[in-house]
């Protein structure tokens, strides 16, 4: 999200800047509006350094402990300007121009970062206490409201961030389960004794084991197997004899599985083979019987 925050962090900073000079010390107003402005496009530096970075498989706790040092220090940045630029002024329109932008930024934050709640209650303290201490001090008749406002914006932030976390980690849970689950059917398909494949809607392959793989290329189309049927049919393939069955399965596509019948045949072959032989043996014995003259 750097290139986001550094774009907020920019733009936020020079309007308040517009806004406040003249108010108060320009030396002060510049020097706010030149800091945060360029901690703003250091974050649009580095989104841009990072765009072709892949994406990580793992965050470390010290990065994300980081994090929260840096939301600590950009809350206190931003509200800082309670005491620079309001406190000093005693400008009321200017004290609710900065109620609101604290406000605002809080509420950005918290939209960027929501799935990390200890980041925006680190960030969204000290933007919200500050400017709020600062209105007590410095604006009397804005204390009430601007304190009340306060704290409901951020039990509201902070609830909303909770939520969107928990929501977060069940989505994260149910891409485990699900991947676990595709991994156990994989391996379960995999230690089969026979050939599996799922063909989809449109004909392409889905999903193979290893057997099937070995044995058929995944080039072919689902139309290779035949039609559907509901009698699984003998096949000669590779030197095998195979028993194939086609299904189809009911959220679509079809399920082609194939057994490795050939040790049947072979032994079918023998059968045969041994009947013939025991044939030919009875029919001579009873030529020899006969050419004896043997009843």
């Amino acid at each position: 999200q750097q290139l986001q925050m550094g774009l907020i962090n920019t733009l936020a900073a020079l309007l308040v800047g517009v806004t406040a000079w003249g108010f108060t010390s320009n030396y002060t107003v510049g020097g706010w509006t030149a800091l945060v402005a360029c901690i703003g496009m250091f974050q649009v530096y580095a989104s841009w350094r990072m765009r072709n970075n892949p994406e990580p498989t793992s965050v470390s706790g010290n990065y994300l402990k980081k994090g929260e040092y840096a939301s600590i220090i950009a809350g206190m940045l931003w509200g800082s300007t309670g005491w620079l630029f309001g406190s000093a002024s005693n400008d009321a329109g200017l004290s609710l121009f900065l109620f609101v932008m604290h406000a605002g930024m809080s509420a950005g934050v918290a939209s960027i970062i929501t799935p990390m709640p200890r980041h925006v209650v680190r960030f969204a303290i000290p933007c919200l206490l500050s400017p709020m201490l600062a209105v007590f001090l410095y604006s009397g008749d804005f204390a009430l409201p601007v304190t009340i406002m306060s704290v409901l914006l951020l039990i509201a932030l902070t609830n909303s961030s909770i939520m969107s976390y928990r929501q977060f980690k069940a989505s994260i849970a149910r891409a485990y389960e699900t991947t676990e689950a595709k991994n156990n059917l994989s391996n379960a398909i995999n230690a089969s004794n026979d050939a599996f494949a799922l063909y989809g809607r449109d004909g392409e392959l889905v999903l193979a084991n290893k057997r099937h793989q070995d044995s058929f290329s995944a080039d072919l189309k689902r139309e290779f197997f035949g039609p559907v049927t509901d009698v699984a049919r003998t096949v000669r393939h590779k030197d095998l004899w195979l028993l194939r069955s086609v299904r189809d399965v009911e959220s679509g596509g079809t399920v082609i599985v194939h057994t490795d019948v050939s040790a049947m045949k072979l032994r079918e072959r023998e059968l045969v083979e041994a009947r013939r032989e025991d044939e030919e043996a009875d029919l001579a014995n009873r030529k020899n019987e006969s050419s004896w003259g043997l009843p």
